[in-house]
C-alpha cells in the first residue's frame, strides 16, 4: 500500500510543513537506493509517488509542472521493469491528469488526459473491483468545459484562493467565479464526491 493511504494515521503527513520534509526525505532515500539498485521497480515507484506529494504543494504551476514530468519519467521507468504494478499505473494515470490540468490549453492538454485515462485502464483491468481505479478512469477525460473549470480550481488552489464564496448568492458565484468552473465542480463532487474530487486535481 503506498504511503499516502496508509491505514496508520500516524506514517501520513497531513499538513504542508509535514508534507515538505516528508516527501523529500522519500525521494532523498529513493534517490540513494536508485545508485545502488536501478533496477527496484518498487523503489521508483515510490519515488515517483513522492514527487507527485512534492508536486502538489508547490506555490506555482510551472514548478508543479516541473515537478510532474519527473514523476511521470520515474513511474514510467518503475513500468518498464514491471508492467504488473496496479497502484503504478493508477500513479501515473494521476500525474498525467494533475499535469493536464494545469495545461491551460484545452487541445495541448489532450494528450495527458488520454495517457492519464490509458494508466487507469490499465489499473482497472489488473483490479477491476478496485472501485477507485474505475472512477479515476471515467472521469480522466474531461470535456473543454469540465477542463476550463478544473484548471481554473487548480489555479485557486495553488493561490489559496476559495473555491466557492460562502456570502454570495448563486448568480453572484457565477459572475465571480465563472460558471464553467462552478459547473465543474457540481459535476465532480456528484461524480467521486468532494474528497475524491480534490485529489482528482
Amino acid at each position: 500500500m503506498p504511503f499516502g493511504r496508509e491505514k496508520n494515521s500516524r506514517n501520513r503527513p497531513f499538513s504542508k510543513e509535514d508534507k515538505i520534509p516528508f516527501y523529500s526525505d522519500v525521494c532523498a532515500t529513493a534517490e540513494t537506493r536508485y545508485s545502488r539498485k536501478p533496477l527496484d521497480a518498487k523503489n521508483l515507484s515510490r519515488w515517483g509517488e513522492a514527487l507527485i506529494g512534492l508536486a502538489v504543494i508547490k506555490d506555482n504551476v510551472e514548478s508543479q509542472k516541473e515537478m510532474l514530468r519527473d514523476s511521470i519519467k520515474k513511474l514510467e521507468e518503475a513500468l518498464s521493469i514491471n508492467d504488473k504494478m496496479t497502484e503504478t499505473h493508477f500513479l501515473l494515470g494521476n500525474a498525467y491528469h494533475k499535469y493536464g490540468i494545469l495545461t491551460k490549453d484545452y487541445d495541448k492538454a489532450q494528450p495527458y488526459y488520454q495517457s492519464a485515462y490509458y494508466s487507469f485502464r490499465k489499473a482497472h483491468n489488473q483490479d477491476p473491483k478496485n472501485e477507485v481505479y474505475s472512477e479515476w478512469m471515467n472521469m480522466s477525460q474531461p470535456c473543454r468545459i469540465s477542463h476550463k473549470g478544473w484548471h481554473d480550481i487548480r489555479l485557486r488552489i495553488i493561490t489559496k484562493r476559495p473555491l466557492i464564496d460562502e456570502e454570495a448568492d448563486g448568480m453572484e458565484m457565477m459572475v465571480k467565479f465563472g460558471g464553467m468552473t462552478i459547473i465543474a465542480v457540481a459535476v465532480g463532487i456528484l461524480a467521486v464526491g468532494f474528497g475524491s474530487l480534490l485529489q482528482l486535481l
